[in-house]
């Protein structure tokens, strides 16, 4: 019967009487979840598909405008956000040819275009801020223009999207824009407290303030550059790795550069500036060489005040940024990542504890920095979890802010209570899984599907029980959506794409059940038939 329907919907709308444009392919991107809508994103006809649950089951589909030429599409970190780069036509020929945007989509309560920037060249890249308040638009390498400025960028207010665009131009002596870092509010010596924008070229790492104290025009021109220190092989060093933390006290405020193919890391103060400067900061590196080419660095609070640790193989070196001074703790095992997770286990200390986990050894360690120093172990505990480690994901919400997800370089994927220092495997029969969360963080369950298949399943995080669920269309992908009528309510929206159209079938996401589903088809003609 749902095939049935399907077909249908195709056979109504290719009768006669309808625009041409309907007969362009249906080419779409990646689907991307916010959190009560799911975005498919249709280049052919310059639009964003944006559906939403009013109510159990229910389906709306609404049609908004983006630019033409789509670059990307990425949803903001709270899932409240759309943002859409375009280039617009290249090159324009005519006053009414398209100049390169940033659509603003805003999903709730109703979805909308809250706000289109124009720009006159176009950009490629666009990174945003993880505390929402910022955006970088860029010139990616991709970039096909005969003549474009690589060190062009434009950072575009989040937090108030009346204000135009902040163009400028990054100042490098040798390298482009690779990578940026947005810091926390880092205290400095002269001012008040401010976020900074960290840009990596290829030999300098950029500095822009982002202080509201200080004028567009002034945050273009007080940019701070630094250059990178020759290797060990003498060739210039290239900026792998920022990271950063605020005063404490005792220390000023810092970051921290890793270094590609180098032993050493390069530490950079926020030092008071010279008497009668008006400068907020002065930056004075040191470089400390931590005794191998380090996997990753992240500052923490120890037993012995404020390091940096730089993970080198089975050893992490333990920097004093007042002196320089280097301890190497020994690790049982070659751990390659860390991640923060103090407020995770609900600390009240002032020591931080950290996860350690590897992609080359099937071992995570759980490492208490209070006893970093002082004790015969260091405060490290390892559990063994079956198979090597390619990336720790959080849960969402405050429910079970003890659990991380462990995604295998193999495909499988675990579970860890970091409170009970257990491991449980999700195994997936030799599958690559993709995950997906419920972004509400109440209800308690993430979803694990293979695009292309017609199997996929809810996990509920609270008894790691597994309910098997299909489709009669292979999956394209599955999200968690809130619905929006304001209650409490969700539905999960599982998308299937066919050769020119493209699908829904929809579960209760609270309580899941094969057999209580609604399928939509015709969702890329403006249709929502269901069976």
């Amino acid at each position: 019967m749902m095939k049935k329907h399907w077909l249908c919907a195709c056979l109504v709308l290719g009768c006669g009487g309808r625009a041409s444009h309907w007969d362009a392919p249906f080419t779409p991107t990646d689907p991307v979840g916010l959190d009560n809508a799911v975005a498919v994103l249709d280049p052919t006809l310059d639009r964003a598909l944006l559906l939403t649950s009013p109510g159990p089951l229910g389906l709306e589909e609404h049609s908004l405008p983006i630019g033409q030429n789509l670059v990307s599409a990425s949803a903001s970190p709270d899932g409240k956000r759309l943002y859409v780069l375009s280039r617009g036509i290249s090159p324009r020929r005519n006053p009414s040819d398209e100049r390169p945007r940033l659509t603003v989509i805003e999903s709730d309560p109703t979805p909308r275009v809250a706000r289109t920037y124009e720009f006159n060249d176009p950009l490629s890249g666009l990174v945003l801020d993880p505390e929402n308040e910022w955006a970088v638009l860029y010139v990616t390498s991709s970039d096909s223009r005969p003549v474009s400025n690589p060190n062009e960028i434009l950072l575009v207010n989040l937090a108030d999207l009346e204000r135009d665009p902040i163009a400028m131009t990054v100042q490098s002596i040798s390298g482009s824009p690779q990578n940026f870092s947005f810091t926390s509010k880092l205290s400095v010596p002269n001012g008040d407290p401010r976020r900074l924008l960290a840009i990596e070229t290829q030999n300098e790492v950029t500095l822009v303030d982002l202080s509201d104290s200080i004028g567009d025009e002034e945050r273009a021109t007080r940019q701070v550059t630094i250059p990178m220190p020759e290797n060990q092989q003498g060739a210039t060093g290239a900026p792998a790795e920022v990271a950063f933390h605020d005063a404490d006290g005792t220390l000023d405020s810092e970051l921290a550069v890793r270094l590609d193919n180098d032993t050493n890391v390069l530490l950079l103060p926020l030092a008071a500036p010279p008497a009668g400067s008006d400068r907020p900061f002065y930056i004075e590196p040191n470089l400390v060489d931590v005794g191998g080419e380090p996997s990753t660095i992240h500052f923490v609070n120890t037993d012995a005040g404020t390091r940096l640790v730089a993970l080198v193989g089975t050893n992490a070196a333990l920097v004093d940024p007042a002196t320089s001074n280097v301890l190497n703790v020994a690790l049982s095992k070659p751990f390659t990542g860390i991640t923060l997770v103090t407020s995770d286990l609900g600390s009240d200390t002032s020591t931080d504890i950290a996860l350690l986990w590897s992609n080359t050894t099937p071992t995570v360690g759980l490492w208490d920095l209070g006893a970093a120093t002082t004790t015969a172990t260091h405060g490290l505990d390892t559990l063994a979890v079956g198979a090597s480690i390619r990336q720790v994901l959080d849960v969402p919400g405050d429910t079970f802010t003890t659990s991380k997800i462990l995604q295998g370089v193999s495909g499988d994927f675990y579970v860890l209570d970091l409170a009970a220092r257990r491991s449980s495997p999700m195994l997936t029969n030799g599958h690559t899984f993709q995950l997906t969360f419920a972004p509400d963080g109440r209800s308690q369950r993430l979803w694990a599907f293979t695009p292309g298949t017609e199997a996929f399943a809810s996990i509920d995080l609270a008894d790691l029980n597994p309910n098997e669920l299909n489709t009669e269309r292979p999956i394209w992908s599955v999200f968690d959506i809130a619905q929006s009528n304001g209650g409490v309510g969700r539905t999960a929206i599982v998308l299937h794409q066919g050769d020119s159209d493209f699908g829904a079938t929809l579960f209760d996401a609270l309580a899941p059940d094969t057999a209580n589903t609604r399928f939509y088809s015709g969702l890329a003609y403006g249709g929502l038939n269901h069976d």
